[in-house]
Order: C-alpha cells, then structure tokens, then sequence
C-alpha cells in the first residue's frame, strides 16, 4: 500500500503514517491495535477468513475474541441456542466458542440446501456401557443417554459434546430402576437455577413378588402395546440438574482424569434433583415438557386423557378430548359407548400462546382424514378440587385434511421456549423471529411427504389470546378457492339486478313529472352519482418490539401446507423423521426389516423450500433482518450451489463403507439436532460407541487449548490459568478425600 493511497483521517493511522513516511507502507506496517479496532470493523466473515490465510500475523490477529465478537453482535441470521447461564454470556463467550456460533449459523442452512449435503467430520467415542437411546438437548451441548451396565442395571447418563479438553466426555450419571424410555431435555428454571430438566418413563411389574423375583419388563418394546407376562405399573419422572454443577465439570484447566479434576467433582453435591413422579397402571403414549408463563410444565397423554402438571405449583389438570366433529360422537341415549376411532398420534407445547397442539387420526384406517387442533393449557385457577376428575374439552381451532393415502409417519418439530436466559444468543435474539412450527407426515403408496408449517405471527401480547373463529378462516378459503377456479376457466360472473318492473315504474313517473325544474334534475343526477369510496381505515399504532409476541395459528397467510414426491428404492422399508426444529433428516430402514434395531438404508436432507410469508408491515424490523441474513449467507449459497423446488430432499452421503456395514446390520438409536447439525448413531455391533457426524465446518483446538490446523496459543487465557486460591483449595481437597480413603 503506497502513502499515497492511505488517507484515512483517524489519528492512530495518521501518526503511523508520519511515523513512516521515508519508505513505502504496506498492510503489515499498521500496528495490531490499528488492524483490530479500525480495520477489521469493516471485514465480513468471508473477508476475515481469507485474511486468515495470508500469513501467520494476520492468522493469530483474526482468532482474537474481540474481533468476532464484533461480527456476532450485528449478526442477523438464527443463532444456535447455547446453555442460558453466565458463563455463556456475550462477554463470556470464548474466541473460539463465537466464532463457532458465526460459522454454524452461516453455513448450517446452506449445506442443508445444497445439491450435495457433506458431513464435514465423523468420529466415534467410548461411554463404557451399552447405550439404549439418546436425546439432545437443543443447541447439541449435552447429550442424555439410557444406557444399561450388565444385567437389569439401567442407569441415566449426560454426556458433554463440546467439552474443550475432551470432545465428548460424560460428566453425571444416575441410576434407575428400571429401562428409561422416551427422553425430554430442555433448558428450564428449577428452584431459582438455571438447568437442564429431563423426563423419562419407565415400567416394572406391579406386584412386589413379580420384582423381587427379578423379572424385568425393560426389554420389551417402547413403541408397541405389549400384553406382558405380568401385571405392569409405569412412572413418569421429571428431574434437573443445575448448569453450575456441569459447569465444574467442563473447565479446561482441570482436564477430566486428573486428580485436580476428581477432587473438584467429589466436592460437589449430587447434580441430579427429582422434581416429579406421575403413577399409573396404564402406558404414558406421549411426553413433553416446555416452559409456561415462568414455570416448567410436564404433559403426558395416555390414549385420549392429557395429564397437565405445573412443576412449580405441583397442580395437576386431567382433560379428554372430545369426539372429533363429523367423524366421532359422543355417547348418549343412541350410542351409550359412543364412537371413538381417533387416537393422539403426537403433541407439542406452544408456549407462546399456553396451548398445545395436537395431532390425531384413526390408526386402523391409514387413509383416514388427519386433525390438527389447538387446546388451551389449564392454569392454576381452572384446576379442579378433585384431581381424579376428566374433564372433557373440545379445541380452540381445528383444521381437519384427507390425507388419501397409507400414513406411516408423524413427527412434530421443536417449538420455541419461554426462559430467562442470561446466555449471549438469548440477549441477541430477544425480540427476533423464533422458527416455525412444523407437522410432517410420511406416506407410501407412492412414497412422499407432506409438511404443515405454522409460521410464526408477531402480535402485540395484549392480542395473543384474540383469534378469528375457524369459520371466517374457511369462509376466506373458500372464497379464494371459488375465485382462482374461476380465473382459471376465464368466466367472470357480474351480479346484475334484475328490476324491470322497478324500471317501468321509473318511465311513469318521468312521464308525470316533464316539467321538474332544473334544480330537481340536478339534484336526481347528484342522487344518481356513485357514492365516494369511505376512507381506508388509519393504520394500528406502532407496538414496540419488546411488546409483542408471537402465536401460531392454523388458518390464515401463517400456515401453510407443503407436499414433496419422490421415488425410492424397492429395498426401502420404512421411512421416519427426525424433525428437529428447520432442518429435519429422513432415515430409511431396510424393507422386510421389523426389529427393534433395523438396518440403515439411506439417509436424506430434507429442506424447506418455500419462502416465509411476508411479516407484517407494522414491524419492518423482521423483514430488514430476513434480508440482512439472507445477504450475509449469500456468499455461502454460492460456493455450495443450492438446489431449487422440488428438490426439497437430498441424499446424505453415507459414512466409510466399514462404518455403513456396521449400520446395514442394525441401529440401536439415532439422534439428530439441526442447531448444531449434529447426528449421533449406535450401531447394533458396538452398543458402547457412539458415531458423531458434523455437517457443517465447526472450528476446534486440541487438547492444549492450541487451534487446528496451525497452532495459536489459546487467547483466552483466563480460561487457561489457574489462581493461587484455586491451587490451595484443591490441596484441601485432595487431602481431605485422601484421609478419608485411609
């Protein structure tokens, strides 16, 4: 760079300009403070990954926190959620944990979207003891797994996936009773600590000699009703485990297996608090739990009875869908059992809007017309003086589709949760647009898939319980539907009255009346003129962004209705989803193929590739930041080549072919998060390792806290260094669990 050139006015730039003004400057002249503050402000995330690669300086200069932390705080696109505690505040944040965030949320969708999804890494890791199920908890942190040691030994197990010493590292662990089945995480507030609430079912013989006889009904399947040789009983427990507690366990100046790090985990309580344990003598079909207005709630269906609890207050709220309209009836006098065919086939909080929505249809009949219905979440004061009651309830909305062919499949994706985090993506993103969400169905005969999005509407909170009935909803639908049939055929219908006799009477009277004045005539042809358009009405007030909300709905320019085809394999068996929350991924098992742990066919992307509506012109903030995300991706776009509707699914490409061996012969579980674009795997050949699969680039650092490829000393040292204080701590520690030994 010439001097010539270099006419910045800032005074930094100007007093190293004079301080070099015998000899030529270039880029590498300017001091680091210079190159941080003033210029990398206006590099974007392209720009300062090739800056990156020019040479070592400017290479160790573009992994500093600072520069960024810069990036993420004007950043636009969704971020992935990250544990809502302190320690992942904005200003607590790692250089390297930002830069993972940034580079996640710019490359997560563009891969999901390209002709040709990648995984970037795959690698496998040891849990010493067989694995039974996985759940993530969203944003891929932890990792809670059922696992079993030997023989009627089962046990709850939380893995860290990031941990900066250890990739993947188990840090708690809890015994049960029995097998836990049918796994819940989430971030929720217990007793005043930001944690991680988990819900599991599990089963057991009821009677107390059929137990102390070791007769174990854990092995039998989750998804199927079983006529056990013994009478069963069931539980549904709800537990927590504070973040401070994992916290402990993943600081990298301790590193798991050393003796500074086992002194500090003895030195802590027990992680894991019950919360709650719902009995009964009949299955739990269905689980979820969400945070509401402030406080964790469990729901649990059991055929058409829901069971509400609040955590907090430890109420409890039975209710029984009611017959569905047109299809089920109620008993009476007629009909003493009544009709009911449809049964609860998944379920989902909205938290937003305290309902929950609810997917039904007739399981013996497959083609069977699908509901979709929101029901309104009882609070406190609607609770019942005797909980045993059920209440029957019928739903807020309704929306009732004929599917008209062989459902298989149905899966609902995450909805947004209500929390007080402390955690940087939940300061960035406060008031930004949660996802959608999503109800998908698999059918066969042929085979495709049908997506029900309920986009999210920002309403202001006074208005987020007011909703147009279902009729004015349909009433508009079948307007349009009457008008584009007949724009299509060309007929344009006029309503033109018909009053002759109206016209005759008319003629009579201008006969009687030839000699009106002038005036009279002007005033019928003032009569006459056609009336002035009434003024269009003065647009709402402006909410402030901070009071609004969002609600779902499913009617109206919110919700939408998506079908792909495609052709398959013969060899494909079955097909199921793994929603997610935007990105879901379809796995196919092996046809012919009916255990409990089929073997892997395929794997495919599947995408989204209908455009959001349009936001309400009342908040142009959510359309500036749709635009400002989609131009910071777009360089992304590019490089991968995006495919276009209808090519909304896309073949995975499998792992190693010793690894996809493995797989044909079996899975034991399959997880998948799109936030972190993560999918974890066990194979029926090695139940104690599981198969991590990253898609889409994540930067990471060795054990030394070096980053790869180069080395680069850790910039955040405090992350590194251990004090005085701590040192004289762990000596304590160590002495008082050493005597203790002896």
């Amino acid at each position: 760079m010439q001097f010539a050139m270099f006419s910045a006015p800032h005074y930094l730039i100007r007093r190293t300009v004079l301080r070099y003004t015998r000899r030529k400057l270039t880029l590498l002249s300017l001091p680091n403070d210079t190159l941080v503050d003033l210029i990398f402000i206006h590099l974007c995330v392209r720009d300062i990954l090739r800056l990156r690669g020019v040479c070592r300086r400017l290479y160790e200069l573009t992994h500093q926190s600072m520069v960024w932390k810069r990036i993420l705080r004007t950043f636009h696109l969704p971020l992935p959620p990250l544990p809502p505690t302190t320690r992942y505040s904005f200003y607590g944040l790692s250089s390297l944990e930002t830069e993972r965030l940034v580079v996640r949320a710019l490359s997560a969708e563009a891969n999901w979207r390209s002709t040709v999804p990648k995984a970037y890494k795959f690698w496998k890791f040891c849990v010493y003891t067989d694995i039974m199920s996985m759940k993530m908890v969203p944003g891929g942190k932890y990792l809670v797994a059922s696992v079993r040691d030997g023989v009627n030994r089962y046990a709850l197990m939380l893995l860290m996936m990031e941990h900066r010493v250890k990739t993947a590292y188990p840090v708690a662990k809890m015994p049960t009773a029995s097998k836990p089945y049918k796994l819940e995480a989430k971030y929720m507030r217990y007793d005043g600590e930001m944690g991680i609430m988990l819900s599991y079912a599990r089963r057991e013989p009821k009677r107390a000699a059929d137990r102390e006889a070791g007769i174990d009904v854990s092995d039998y399947s989750d998804e199927h009703q079983i006529d056990f040789p013994v009478p069963v009983r069931y539980e549904l427990n709800v537990i927590h485990c504070p973040l401070s507690a994992l916290h402990v366990a993943e600081d990298p100046r301790f590193p798991p297996g050393s003796k500074e790090y086992t002194a500090r985990i003895d030195a802590q309580r027990p992680p894991f608090k019950n919360v709650s344990v719902i009995r009964s003598t009949t299955a739990f079909d269905l689980v979820d739990i969400a945070n509401v207005d402030g406080a964790p709630h469990v729901v649990a269906v059991q055929g058409r009875l829901i069971i509400f609890k609040n955590l907090v207050s430890r109420s409890v709220h039975r209710i029984r869908v009611g017959a569905l309209f047109g299809y089920e009836e109620e008993a009476s006098e007629v009909l003493p059992n009544g009709i009911f065919t449809y049964n609860i086939r998944a379920i989902r909080i909205i938290a937003p809007q305290r309902e929950l929505l609810v997917v039904r249809n007739d399981p013996k009949d497959k083609k069977s017309p699908l509901a979709l219905e929101l029901y309104r979440i009882p609070d406190d004061s609607t609770v019942s003086s005797q909980p045993a009651n059920v209440q029957v309830v019928w739903p807020r909305s309704v929306h009732t589709i004929a599917t008209g062919s062989n459902l298989t499949h149905i899966s609902i994706s995450s909805a947004p949760s209500l929390i007080d985090g402390e955690d940087a993506t939940a300061a960035l993103t406060a008031h930004a647009e949660p996802p959608p969400v999503s109800v998908y169905l698999v059918m066969q005969d042929p085979w495709h898939t049908v997506q029900f999005r309920l986009w999210p509407e920002r309403v202001p909170k006074a208005e987020v319980g007011v909703f147009r009935p279902d009729t004015e909803w349909q009433a508009e639908m079948q307007a349009a539907l009457v008008a584009a049939a007949a724009a299509e055929e060309g007929e344009v219908e006029e309503a033109i009255a018909d009053d002759d006799d109206d016209d005759d009477d008319d003629d009579a009277q201008d006969d009687a009346n030839d000699e009106d004045t002038a005036e009279d005539a002007m005033a019928v042809d003032a009569a006459a003129a056609p009336a002035a358009p009434p003024p269009p009405p003065p647009p709402p007030p402006r909410v402030p962004l901070e009071d609004t909300t969002f609600r779902f709905q499913l009617y109206g320019p919110f919700f939408k209705i998506i079908s792909y085809k495609y052709s398959a394999n013969p060899a494909l068996g079955a097909l199921r989803i793994l929603p997610g929350t935007t990105r879901p991924l379809l796995v196919g098992t092996q046809a012919g193929d009916r255990r409990a742990t089929p073997a892997l066919h395929d794997l495919w992307a599947y995408a989204d590739l209908i455009p959001p509506p349009a936001p309400h012109a009342r908040w142009p903030e959510d359309g500036g930041r749709r635009a400002a995300g989609e131009a910071e991706r777009g360089w992304v776009d590019a490089a991968l080549r995006m495919r276009e509707s209808p090519a909304a699914v896309a073949q995975l490409p499998l792992p190693p072919r010793a690894v996809r061996e493995k797989f044909s012969r079996g899975l034991v579980a399959l997880e998948w998060d799109d936030w972190c674009m993560a999918m974890c795997a066990v194979c029926i050949d090695e139940p104690k390792e599981i198969y991590m699969f990253q898609y889409v680039p994540t930067p990471t650092e060795k054990e030394d806290g070096h980053r790869v490829p180069i080395p680069v000393p850790d910039v955040d040292e405090r992350f590194r260094d251990v004090t005085e204080d701590e040192v004289e701590q762990l000596r304590g520690t160590l002495s008082v669990s050493q005597a203790s030994t002896k």
